[in-house]
């Protein structure tokens, strides 16, 4: 055997390249060479055997073979040289020549040091996330609708008739604000619904309130600003600010909702980040008074609101409350909607309602960070609230909703120690279970987690200030008679 056939004879061996695979030969074979030569299990310098030797020994045509060398040799992996054969090239010698040159190995990017703080919150919350993307929900699951009961079937009619008669033009690149037809719909749904006038060019189409979020800071602040938002408040809102270098300070929240500052908290905000018509996690409405008491302090301080009305539509005592958009002075509200609780996360359309003076500086934002909405998404939405689709399933979850509001209240009295109660939620997706001042909330959520419940302590939404002991357990995707053997299960655990 020829010394090229056993420098390789080893690599022969390892190499598996059945036609079965369900990859083309040739695609594998580059890719296991090149990993050789990259790992150096083939020294620079070994010469190739022929390529009929080399497709007897691994059992393939010639044309396989050949189609992988020359890939190789195009991406300098290979040297071919006239009349002697092609020979592995050293891949590392740059790298090593530039380690000689400064005397020691060239260390990877690093991230800074601040901004791998200011990122440690958000860490935290993916990894708690993380194993639980594309799994069933467990019962107590905050932050979700009933995706299991949303109109699939109907929704898929809708997008297959969307991308029928979406015209050729929507493949092209589009307005950053969204197309002019979704605009117009869900303009007339907030008229209809919430009372929220505005113009078209108000209203901005974004990839959901995360990225509204995004956008707005990222042209009324500076990295260093303050913003102010409700303690506890919603994680999603205080880590995005956080990571973007912003200073965040937490306001109070009592039975009126978020506490207005007084002249003792000597800040200048920039952003005050809320959620009044059901506050985020404990469910409590801003009272008139006190909403009246904002509008004045962010005119007094020339500070925007943001108004994130993640699940205004779902009261279940009243009607829905009027959001502060609608009232407000002209120019401090930003209102931000999406249809993640409304439909299903992963859709990931929101939109944005801006002030005029911010309106083109968040277009060009949007412009510059990711161009335009997706297409099919926004013509089937479109055409989901025009048909009156989109009103007649929410008008369905808010019944469905209260129910299962009303069952978890129940199986509280029902199933709970006097040490714990469940308040009756009045709006939304998730109801306060209150605690004991002494107990270990984290290691109350290990123990209800290793029996398939999942407990949000209020703790993990804390700001500044140490929040009342309790939890947050969700229940809209769970029939009442789920919710209630949960509770009976979380009450043995207590």
């Amino acid at each position: 055997m020829d010394a090229s056939r056993n420098r390789f004879g080893e690599l022969f061996e390892i190499l598996s390249l059945s036609e079965d695979s369900g990859e083309f030969l040739h695609q594998r074979l580059y890719v296991e060479l090149r990993e050789a030569i990259a790992t150096r299990r083939v020294p620079a310098g070994s010469r190739l055997p022929s390529s009929r030797s080399f497709a007897e020994s691994l059992g393939v045509s010639r044309n396989t073979v050949n189609a992988a060398i020359q890939r190789l040799v195009a991406e300098g992996y290979i040297k071919p040289v006239e009349g002697s054969g092609s020979f592995v090239a050293d891949v590392q010698a740059g790298h090593r020549r530039d380690a000689e040159v400064h005397g020691k190995a060239v260390a990877p990017p690093v991230v800074t040091r601040s901004r791998t703080e200011s990122l440690a919150g958000a860490s935290a919350a993916l990894s708690q996330l993380r194993y639980r993307f594309g799994s069933e929900p467990a019962p107590f699951r905050i932050g979700l609708p009933a995706i299991a009961e949303f109109p699939i079937a109907l929704w898929r009619r809708v997008v297959d008739r969307s991308h029928r008669k979406m015209p050729t033009s929507a493949l092209a690149d589009s307005d950053p604000a969204g197309l002019p037809r979704l605009r117009q719909a869900i303009m007339g749904y907030l008229r209809a619904a919430r009372g929220i006038r505005c113009e078209l060019e108000q209203l901005l189409i974004t990839s959901g309130s995360q990225h509204a979020l995004d956008l707005v800071a990222r042209v009324t602040t500076e990295p260093g600003d303050t913003v102010l938002m409700e303690d506890p408040g919603y994680i999603g809102a205080s880590g995005y600010f956080r990571s973007a270098g912003l200073r965040v300070r937490g306001l109070p929240v009592d039975a009126q909702g978020m506490c207005v500052p007084t002249k003792s908290l000597r800040v200048s905000p920039r952003l005050i980040y809320c959620t009044p018509s059901s506050q985020m996690p404990l469910g409590i409405p801003m009272t008139p008074v006190r909403r009246e008491a904002l509008l004045a302090y962010a005119e007094q301080q020339q500070a925007w609101i943001i108004e994130d009305d993640y699940d205004g539509e779902y009261r279940y005592d009243s009607r829905p409350i009027a959001p502060l958009f609608g009232t407000a002075r002209p120019g401090h509200v930003i209102y931000m909607g999406t249809f993640s609780k409304t439909m299903f996360p992963g859709l990931r359309i929101g939109f944005a309602i801006l002030p005029p003076e911010l309106v083109e500086a968040v277009a060009v934002m949007r412009f510059v960070t990711s161009w335009h909405p997706p297409a099919l998404e926004q013509y089937a939405l479109a055409e989901f609230i025009e048909n009156g689709d989109f009103a007649r399933h929410v008008l369905r979850s808010r019944s469905r909703y209260k129910e299962r509001a009303e069952a978890l209240f129940d199986a509280g009295r029902r199933w709970l120690p006097q040490s714990h109660a469940i308040l009756r939620p009045a709006s939304g997706l998730s109801a306060v279970m209150t605690a004991p001042e002494q107990e270990e909330h984290e290691k109350l959520s290990r123990k209800a987690a290793s029996v398939g419940l999942e407990l949000a302590p209020l703790g993990m939404f804390a700001i500044e200030r140490a929040a009342s002991p309790g939890y947050l357990l969700g229940f809209a995707p769970f029939h009442p008679d789920a919710l209630h053997r949960a509770v009976r299960q979380l009450g043995t655990l207590l």
